[in-house]
């Protein structure tokens, strides 16, 4: 187990901020999938797509602008800590007594996070930026 929080933080940045192309692999119990952008012709739209690590399986595909893809990282974040996260289930040194700890440390590094503080809902999806390839 490890905090997947501050590489998909960063990794969401990387896109806000045009550093592409970039990479995140998510290891989800066994079914290990690769989240890929990657920059097209326009510099305003990106490439995302999502594969099965290690297979040759296309799970999903697409071009979006590239700042929505970013806000929408962002509200996501923003709102599963407001609204979903369980600090049990990110207990990371396992001791129940030391909870609050790990609670605090993990949301707070999050919600902290300079890209994160700069959120704006302005900039959120839109559906029409999306073309599913």
């Amino acid at each position: 187990m490890f905090d997947p929080f501050p590489e998909l933080v960063a990794w969401g940045r990387e896109i806000g901020e045009g550093d592409l192309p970039i990479e995140m692999e998510i290891d989800e119990e066994g079914q290990e999938a690769v989240l890929t952008v990657l920059r097209t012709d326009d510099p305003q739209r990106v490439l995302l797509r999502v594969t099965r690590k290690y297979e040759n399986t296309t799970l999903l595909e697409g071009i979006m602008a590239r700042a929505t893809l970013a806000a929408a990282l962002k509200a996501e974040l923003l709102r599963f800590f407001a609204v979903e996260f369980d600090p049990q289930h990110w207990d990371l040194r396992g001791d129940p007594e030391d909870i609050e700890d790990d609670h605090v440390f993990v949301k707070d590094t999050v919600l902290n996070h300079p890209w994160l503080a700069t959120a704006d809902s302005a900039n959120g999806p839109r559906s029409q930026d999306t073309e599913v390839l």
